[in-house]
C-alpha cells in the first residue's frame, strides 16, 4: 500500500492526480485507487477531462471501476456516483 496525500490544507491537491498516473505507468502488477468520496468528483473529472482512461489502455492496462452502492441516508448519493460513472465512462468495465 502506498498512500498518495491529495489534501494540501483544506483542498484537493489536483497536481497528485498526475502523480498518481505516473505511479500506475511505472507499477509491476495490478493497481488499486481507492479513493473516498471527498475525491470522487475530481478524480472522475481528471479522468475524464484528461482521457486518463484511453491513456492507460493505450499503454496495455486493463481499466475496471470499481464503485459502491448503499442503502440507507447514503443511497441517493451512491446511486448518483453510480450514474455519473455509467455516463461519464461508458466503454469502462464497472463492477457494482
Amino acid at each position: 500500500m502506498h498512500p498518495l496525500r491529495l489534501m494540501q490544507g483544506d483542498d484537493i491537491d489536483r497536481r497528485k492526480f498526475d502523480q498518481l498516473i505516473e505511479e500506475i505507468m511505472v507499477s509491476q502488477g495490478d493497481v488499486v485507487v481507492d479513493n473516498g468520496a471527498a475525491t470522487f468528483v475530481p478524480l472522475s473529472s481528471y479522468l475524464k477531462e484528461n482521457q486518463t482512461i484511453d491513456f492507460l489502455e493505450e499503454a496495455g492496462m486493463r481499466v475496471l471501476i470499481h464503485t459502491v452502492f448503499t442503502g440507507g441516508q447514503a443511497m441517493k448519493d451512491t446511486a448518483d456516483g453510480l450514474v455519473s460513472l455509467a455516463r461519464h465512462f461508458p466503454i469502462v468495465p464497472l463492477v457494482v
